[in-house]
């Protein structure tokens, strides 16, 4: 397994550096074995280092600390000057798009799936999911 980590600095303005990571990152791993990716958003455990320096910086407000909503989604309490919690959250949604949403990843996933029936089951049921996974975030944030 591949894995590529995309941090954002809390330094300057942090959307542009969220999309170039995103390119960035996307250009790395169309070369990579990995066929899957997995996405995660920093998440200010209390007692962790992040947690501190997000209280000090202002990046959390504790009263709104909260990790997951009421379904389990995770959510984005960190928020910074130039990035707000939606865009972080939607942020993921996009980082998804640009590195499934190409047609080498597409064709990729598409030879993978008639080389065998066991990997055609697995990836449309994947698919199934990834796509449930995209809906209820984007209900989410309605």
């Amino acid at each position: 397994m591949t894995r590529c980590g995309v941090i954002a600095t809390s330094r300057g303005n942090l959307q542009p550096q969220i999309f170039s990571a995103v390119s960035t990152s996307t250009a790395s791993l169309r070369f990579s074995i990995s066929s899957v990716i997995q996405v995660s958003i920093a998440a200010p455990y209390p007692g962790t280092r992040l947690h501190q320096e997000a209280l000090e910086q202002g990046w959390l407000d504790e009263a709104h600390a909260e990790l997951i909503d009421e379904r389990g989604v995770q959510i984005a309490p960190l928020h910074y000057p130039h990035l707000s919690h939606s865009e972080i959250f939607h942020s993921v949604d996009e980082f998804y798009r640009r590195f499934y949403f190409r047609a080498p990843k597409i064709a990729a996933l598409v030879c993978e799936m008639a080389r065998s029936t066991d990997m055609l089951k697995r990836r449309l049921r994947e698919g199934i999911e990834f796509f449930a996974f995209l809906r209820e975030r984007r209900q989410h944030a309605q």
